[in-house]
């Protein structure tokens, strides 16, 4: 269990073929180019769902299963389902936008930066993972993003290419933000300082 690989369901009923169509039905979220697949197999994608839909939520979400039980925080847990039965996935599913826990966003977010930088920077990506554990610096950078207020794709992006070019040395004292600067301005100023240094804009 400690894999998160599944959980165990009851049904009255027994029928799978209704179980599967249930599920099929959720396995994928979202309209064409933006869909994703629902990881419903994942015991901590069903616990936190389950811990934040009301009861009539969970009808619709678990459909013919009356009971579920899976491994949670150490822990086998169980959750009922009050009115067992077929319903149809509602316009907009409540397990869809269930927050995600810090560590799981967190981790999530370390992925796709991996990810992307394995497709955009991947041979500044090879070299540091030569010299270092690149897991631990993609967060380090990711915690300077977070610090400096520098959300926005566009924002972390620029920051990972920066650092790549020289992963082991300080930051310039001129990145530091200034008294009263909005991370925006912030970005902006350092942005503009390191397209002169490059030979791309003009002070």
């Amino acid at each position: 269990p400690e894999r998160h690989w599944g959980w165990l369901a009851s049904s009255a009923s027994g029928d799978l073929d209704l179980l599967t169509q249930h599920w099929r039905a959720r396995l994928v979220t979202g309209e064409r180019p933006n869909q994703a697949l629902y990881r419903f197999h994942d015991n901590r994608v069903l616990g936190r769902a389950l811990a934040h839909l009301r009861p009539e939520q969970r009808s619709e979400f678990l459909g013919p299963i009356a009971s579920v039980c899976y491994w949670q925080d150490g822990q086998w847990a169980a959750a009922y389902n009050p009115a067992p039965g077929e319903y149809a996935v509602p316009p907009d599913p409540a397990w869809l936008v269930i927050p995600s826990a810090p560590d799981t966003a967190a981790g999530i977010q370390i992925d796709n930066v991996r990810r992307y930088l394995m497709v955009e920077q991947m041979e500044q990506l090879a070299e540091l993972a030569r010299q270092q554990d690149a897991d631990i610096w993609i967060q380090a950078q990711l915690e300077l993003a977070r610090t400096w207020g520098w959300q926005a794709p566009e924002q972390v992006r620029f920051l990972l290419a920066q650092r790549l070019q020289a992963p082991g040395d300080a930051l310039p004292k001129s990145w530091s933000p200034q008294l009263d600067e909005t991370p925006q301005t912030h970005f902006q100023r350092v942005y503009q300082q390191v397209q002169f240094w490059q030979g791309d804009a003009t002070v």
